[in-house]
This record gives C-alpha cells, sequence and structure tokens, in this order.
C-alpha cells in the first residue's frame, strides 16, 4: 500500500515540476549572472551561523539562526532564516568584485519563502561603492515585499518582484538581502536561494540619492518617497498569534533547531577579514559546474513564473 502511495506521490512531483520548469526563464545563475556561488552549493560555519560561501551574516535588530536547509524549487540546498517565538531584521552580504564604474548593475532574488508570509518583509540593497553597512547613506534599495509569494522576481504586474538595480560608483559594489521579521506566530523561518547580479542595460547611469530609514519596516526606496512596503502591511503587530498552517507542508520545523542559536548575540555588521567573504570579488571563479539535485515541485502553481538570470 505505501509503495503505491509513494509510487503516485513521485508521480505527481515529477509532473508538477514538468509543468512548470518549460516556463522559467532558465537558472539565475546562469550567464549574465555574475555573482560566485548564486545558488548557495557551497557553504561556512554551522548554527547558528551557517551560510553560504562568499556571503557574510548581519543582525540589525533581534536574534535568530542562519542555516542550510532543502525548500528551493532551483534546486537544494537553501539559506534558513529562522526563529521560535523572536523577531529580527537580518540578512546577509557579499561584495561583488570587477564590476565598471558607471555601469548600472541589477540584483534578482528568485526565492524568497516564508512559512509566515505577512511576516516577513523581503529587500534587496546594492551599495555602488562597495560598503558593508546596511545602514549606509548610500545604499540603494528597492521595495520591500511582504505577503505571499515564494518567487520574488516575476515579471512587473505579474507578481512579487524585489530586483534592485544601482550605478557602480568603484570597481567592487555590495549586494544584501534583508529580511524584516516584525512579528512572530511562533516558530517561523524563511528560505532564500537563487540570488543573480546582472549588468542592467536599461537603467541610465545616474548618482543615488541617500535613502531613507523607516522604523519598524525596511529601508525607504533610494531616489523617491515612496514607503519600502505596501500600505495594507505597514501596521506593526506585536502580539504572538497562532501559528499559520506551514505553506510548504514542514511539520516539524524543530527538528532543525539549534537551542543555543537564540542566546547568540554576535552581531556581524561587518566582516572583511573573513576569509570567505569577499569571494565575489572575483566573480569569474568558476562555481557553476557543481551538480544539482533535482529541485522539488514548485509550490507556487503559477502558470505564468518567470526566473531571470
Amino acid at each position: 500500500m505505501w509503495r503505491r502511495v509513494s509510487f503516485f506521490l513521485c508521480i505527481a512531483g515529477a509532473w508538477s515540476f514538468l509543468l512548470v520548469s518549460p516556463l522559467l526563464a532558465g537558472d539565475p545563475c546562469d550567464p549574465p549572472n555574475i555573482l560566485w556561488n548564486c545558488n548557495f552549493d557551497e557553504w561556512v560555519g554551522s548554527p547558528p551561523r551557517q551560510v553560504p560561501a562568499g556571503w557574510t551574516p548581519f543582525v540589525l535588530e533581534g536574534d535568530l539562526v542562519f542555516m542550510k536547509d532543502m525548500d528551493t524549487v532551483f534546486g537544494a540546498p537553501s539559506l534558513r532564516m529562522w526563529s521560535d517565538g523572536g523577531t529580527f531584521k537580518a540578512g546577509i552580504h557579499t561584495r561583488v568584485g570587477n564590476v565598471q564604474p558607471g555601469v548600472a548593475y541589477k540584483a534578482s532574488l528568485g526565492w524568497g519563502a516564508p512559512n509566515a508570509p505577512d511576516a516577513f518583509g523581503r529587500q534587496l540593497g546594492i551599495d555602488p561603492t562597495g560598503g558593508t553597512d546596511p545602514r549606509a547613506p548610500g545604499v540603494v534599495w528597492g521595495s520591500m515585499h511582504r505577503g505571499e509569494g515564494r518567487i520574488v522576481n516575476y515579471p512587473p504586474g505579474e507578481g512579487p518582484n524585489i530586483d534592485v538595480s544601482a550605478v557602480a560608483q568603484a570597481e567592487t559594489i555590495t549586494l544584501f538581502i534583508l529580511v524584516d521579521h516584525n512579528y512572530s506566530t511562533g516558530n517561523n523561518y524563511i528560505f532564500l536561494d537563487a540570488i543573480a547580479m546582472f549588468v542592467d542595460a536599461a537603467q541610465p547611469t545616474a548618482t543615488p540619492v541617500p535613502p531613507t530609514a523607516t522604523p519598524g519596516s525596511g529601508f525607504g526606496v533610494q531616489g523617491s518617497g515612496l514607503p519600502s512596503e505596501d500600505a495594507e502591511h505597514r501596521t506593526p503587530n506585536t502580539e504572538r498569534r497562532t501559528p499559520n498552517a506551514d505553506a510548504r507542508g514542514h511539520a516539524d520545523a524543530d527538528s532543525h533547531g539549534d537551542g543555543d542559536g537564540h542566546g547568540d548575540s554576535h552581531r556581524y555588521a561587518d566582516a572583511d577579514g573573513d576569509a570567505d567573504t569577499d569571494r565575489n570579488a572575483d566573480p569569474f571563479a568558476d562555481a557553476h559546474g557543481h551538480p544539482r539535485a533535482c529541485p522539488p515541485a514548485a509550490a507556487e502553481g503559477h502558470a505564468h513564473i518567470s526566473v531571470r538570470g
């Protein structure tokens, strides 16, 4: 009986992937992507500070666990950021070298999948001077998405898109992925994967305008008076809520837990001395030939998924 059920699930999963995969524009990590370890194939450290190689964790508020996990439609592994009952504003950054000053570069995140969508804001930022402080006034921040949507680089008007573009002012620039978990429903987590950067021929060259920080949310959109996230999601929620259903079907997230992670008060605002921090300073290092696990069936179910490389 169980063999028949298992066989049916395998067939169903395979058909689901086949229905979605032809609609993907291609692996985000294929050229013209210039990021090394775009698919998070290589890792350093251990929980609570286990991150993809070449990336450095930072924590602006609260505390959390960074760790390797399997949830992604782009081929495992993925980065899991999670906390059981706590809130946080945190992320990872990488420095990208051998870029051309005066040229616009765009960053695009393929997978940003939380188990409590309204409790997680997802945002990308670029420091065009190569600095590593996410609070620096020169960082160019894209819009923050808070709510449904695990794939966050749909074409405009077709779904969530948090792409950000900036004009390089030095031969090295810095890419930030920021997660704002502003209220808890219990054991909450988000999975990140498939982050690409490439030349943005559509953006005219311009000098960026300093951003404004919005307390309790993401950073303001560079060069405009727009808020960093949709108005309906901006009301703060501080009470502990009944946990939402796990959108990815994870019945026991605690199995990944590391109790030590919630007591770690270390901050990683700037870790340029880390041997792995600057691996993207040589974007032509070949890390794209690693064998990949077959992606699981996509959870989005959208017929118009477009992932840009």
